[in-house]
């Protein structure tokens, strides 16, 4: 250990945040147990990020074993904070019931939370939940509206559900342009579906000019993902 490292650890023992930290990144891809004694230090001194990495690295094993009933205590520490990726993986452990009662009800709860403070994987999760009635009761309109905020935050899985929803109007009214605009976004972002459904608008012309070039050129991109019904179409174009 050289002087920079010993008067590192030499002011971080003494409770100097930053120092801590220090040795956290220093630590985090050579030494993990090392890196998570000090990120305990500052998990105790109330750091959101601290207490949601902590709770991650619990959950998943990584620099020790599993323990699930550590990994709530620090998610919750977190979420109490309104740290929004803690409020999201909590949701997630009370739906799955992973190191708790599993509760729906609760879930929703902290995935609101989550998507209120512009979280897009809990946006997408709550409109994923009220388009399949996952927990709750469909509601076409509030699937519409959660998929819509994840779409607009860049979320590629959403800009595909969204462009599906204007197309069969789902939870909208109809709308063919604003479905092929979606499902353009989805497509360039690499969605299967979105893929195989663009080639769809332009091999029948909904939204779009029929085009039969633009047609298989997004089928193609589809069939090369494995999605079988587009290789299907391919040769009905044929």
């Amino acid at each position: 250990m050289n002087f920079k490292d010993k008067k590192l650890e030499a002011l971080a023992a003494k409770g100097n945040v930053k120092a801590v930290r220090w040795l956290v990144y220093k630590y985090f891809d050579s030494d993990l147990r090392v890196a998570h004694r000090w990120m305990q230090v500052l998990a105790e001194k109330g750091q959101a990020l601290a207490q949601y990495n902590l709770a991650c690295d619990y959950e998943n094993g990584k620099g020790f074993r599993k323990n699930l009933p550590l990994a709530i205590k620090w998610y919750k520490a977190a979420a109490k904070q309104g740290f929004d990726s803690a409020l999201l993986n909590l949701g997630i452990c009370y739906a799955q019931g992973r190191g708790v009662k599993k509760n729906f009800r609760k879930a929703m709860q902290l995935y609101k939370r989550a998507a209120d403070k512009e979280n897009v994987n809990a946006c997408y999760t709550l409109g994923m939940y009220y388009d399949e009635g996952r927990g709750v009761k469909k509601n076409p309109q509030k699937a519409f509206f959660w998929n819509l905020k994840a779409a607009k935050k860049g979320d590629v899985d959403a800009q595909s559900k969204v462009g599906y929803f204007f197309h069969e109007g789902i939870g909208i009214k109809k709308n063919y342009l604003k479905s092929v605009i979606w499902y353009r976004k989805a497509a360039n972002g690499g969605d299967v579906y979105a893929q195989y459904n663009l080639g769809l608008c332009y091999k029948t012309g909904d939204g779009v000019s029929v085009n039969k070039m633009l047609a298989i050129k997004w089928l193609k991109l589809a069939a090369k993902q494995g999605y079988k019904k587009a290789k299907l179409k391919i040769s009905e174009l044929r």
